[in-house]
């Protein structure tokens, strides 16, 4: 009798400690939603910090990126598109790591600002952009939209630039991988996302900055990014 009635008990305890660790998985499950619902509330993007991974932050404040100091070397290649007037992060990941960058601005004042600078010799400067195709893109000022996303003000006058594919540039180059891809793109995130997700180029690095607000990116359309970016692959290290 005493061995049924120990069976019974240790049966009822195991139910117990199964039913425990399925609401243990679930309140796991839910714990990621229920914090991404509080970024959400504050106007960030759901998704937060994926990985664990020593970061070293380079670059003026305000305009400063992370990168993985255990995966660079002086070997490594950089690709940076859109610089603006601000090449701080570009000098001293070159200061710390001695690496190669190349730098694509198509915009004439940026381009201007750039090309008037003491830059180091490892930095290489192209007048060309980055997306989905290769050819002429025409871009126009931002201006703030009711939905919240931008939009391209048709008042003023539009520039045409010149664009080329990832993939166009790299056999350009001779560069057969990419150590790091800085993207900084004033709200054209989502159409360079598309056009690395559609090719076989996978970096190592990836650095994105996302302009939130009435002329930026909705958070919407920056949760959406970064989905395509986990569904290849890629975890967040730094946000």
């Amino acid at each position: 009798g005493k061995s049924v009635l120990r069976f019974r008990r240790s049966a009822a305890c195991r139910r117990v400690r199964h039913a425990h660790r399925y609401a243990m998985h679930w309140m796991e499950l839910l714990t990621p939603s229920f914090e991404g619902l509080r970024r959400r509330l504050r106007g960030e993007p759901r998704y937060e910090q994926q990985v664990a991974l020593p970061k070293l932050l380079l670059g003026s404040a305000g305009r400063g990126f992370a990168v993985v100091p255990d995966l660079m070397l002086r070997t490594s290649l950089v690709y940076g598109f859109g610089v603006g007037v601000d090449a701080d992060f570009e000098l001293e990941l070159i200061g710390r790591f001695g690496c190669t960058l190349h730098l694509f601005e198509p915009r004439p004042r940026h381009l201007h600002w750039i090309r008037m600078q003491q830059l180091p010799p490892q930095i290489n400067v192209h007048p060309l952009g980055l997306s989905d195709r290769d050819g002429v893109m025409t871009h126009g000022p931002l201006e703030s939209a009711t939905n919240g996303h931008a939009r391209r003000n048709q008042s003023h006058l539009s520039a045409e630039y010149q664009v080329r594919r990832l993939p166009t540039l790299m056999k350009q180059f001779g560069h057969p991988h990419i150590d790091v891809l800085k993207l900084e793109l004033e709200g054209a995130e989502t159409l360079a996302t598309h056009s690395l997700v559609a090719t076989s180029v996978r970096p190592t690095q990836i650095l994105i900055e996302f302009q939130h607000g009435p002329q930026g990116f909705s958070v919407a359309r920056c949760e959406r990014v970064l989905m395509q970016l986990n569904q290849i692959g890629y975890r967040i290290f730094d946000c």
